[in-house]
């Protein structure tokens, strides 16, 4: 699989911190209280990838995650990092080392073939997807019993009720005129309107197969969102 994934790691070096991920780490400060180191090594620690297995990092950005999981254990077959934005990968490639490769394409249609893989992570990267597709494609690529490990936003509490939607809203009308012309803004935009309750997240992941499903809220503030860790079990045997 190696070859096929065609590998461009480096070797360890000092570089800078990425925009990307200073800009990640003020937003996790703001909303959550966490830097974004945290977040990654509470999202590593909740996907514990153990010897041998192959790991599969959905939305990596800058690849912080694969980084930090190949660190974490040298017996790891394989780190892949997925993006759809080659900037993002290009500076990730400065600062991986092997096992990690980094891939660009989408996860709603993901280039590996089923069963590759052991885990499955996705971190900040849900609500900006299809939930249903992202899903089956996790659900494809991972082996039968293999582990799915998910971190981001969720509606609980007040922001499941409809006057949050209407804020969420009304947050993406102001957001829209405030910062026309960002990328990043536009995207967080549909975001906005594109969180989910446990209970979706709960319902939608037995539907696509998975069990053993556990969902907790960790990092909770008033004004925000909180973060929703979600684990579960790929248990379909037929592909």
């Amino acid at each position: 699989m190696r070859e096929a994934l065609r590998s461009s790691a480096q070797g360890p070096g000092f570089h800078p911190v990425p925009q990307y991920e200073r800009t990640l780490d003020q937003e996790l400060r703001q909303f959550w209280g966490i830097t974004y180191e945290e977040f990654i090594s509470h999202l590593v620690a909740a996907a514990s990838p153990k010897e041998g297995d192959s790991v599969l990092d959905l939305a990596t950005g800058t690849a912080l995650l694969p980084r930090r999981v190949s660190e974490s254990s040298d017996a790891l077959s394989l780190v892949v990092g997925l993006d759809n934005d080659p900037a993002k990968l290009r500076t990730g490639r400065r600062l991986a080392r092997d096992p990690v490769e980094l891939i660009c394409g989408s996860a709603m249609k993901l280039p590996f073939a089923s069963g590759s893989f052991d885990v499955v992570v996705c971190g900040l990267g849900p609500h900006l997807m299809d939930m249903t597709q992202l899903l089956v494609e996790a659900e494809r690529v991972l082996k039968p019993g293999g582990k799915l490990t998910m971190s981001d936003a969720g509606l609980t509490g007040f922001w499941s009720t409809f006057l949050a939607r209407a804020l969420l809203r009304a947050l993406a009308v102001v957001s829209r005129w405030t910062y026309t012309g960002s990328k990043r803004t536009e995207e967080e935009e549909r975001a906005l309107l594109n969180l989910h309750t446990v209970e979706e997240w709960r319902v939608e992941l037995t539907k696509q197969g998975f069990g053993a499903i556990e969902i907790r809220e960790s990092f909770t503030r008033p004004w925000s969102p909180n973060a929703l860790t979600i684990r579960a079990i790929a248990r379909r045997k037929e592909r």
